[in-house]
C-alpha cells in the first residue's frame, strides 16, 4: 500500500500517510479485540440462559371448537 498509493488523496480516497495511518490504527485494534476475545473465551457464563415460554394456542383452539356466532374470526389463521 505505502509503494502504490499516491501522496495526495481523491475524492474517493485519501493520500498515502492517512490510509496507512488508518490500516495501522484499524489492524492495532483487531489484535486487541482478538486477545480480549481470547482471554474472555475462558470464563464461564454469568448468566442462566432464559427459557421462552411456549406460544399460547389454547385460546384459539377453544374458540375453534366453540360453534357460536362471533368466533369464526378467532379460529382463522392469519
Amino acid at each position: 500500500m505505502a509503494a502504490v498509493s499516491d501522496d495526495q488523496g481523491s475524492a474517493t480516497h485519501p493520500g498515502r500517510m492517512p490510509r496507512l495511518a488508518s490500516i495501522s490504527q484499524g489492524w492495532n485494534r483487531a489484535n486487541t479485540q482478538i486477545a480480549a476475545s481470547n482471554k474472555a473465551g475462558a470464563a464461564q457464563p454469568s448468566a442462566q440462559p432464559v427459557a421462552l415460554a411456549a406460544p399460547q394456542t389454547a385460546a384459539i383452539e377453544e374458540a375453534a371448537e366453540d360453534d357460536s356466532p362471533g368466533t369464526e374470526a378467532l379460529a382463522t389463521p392469519v
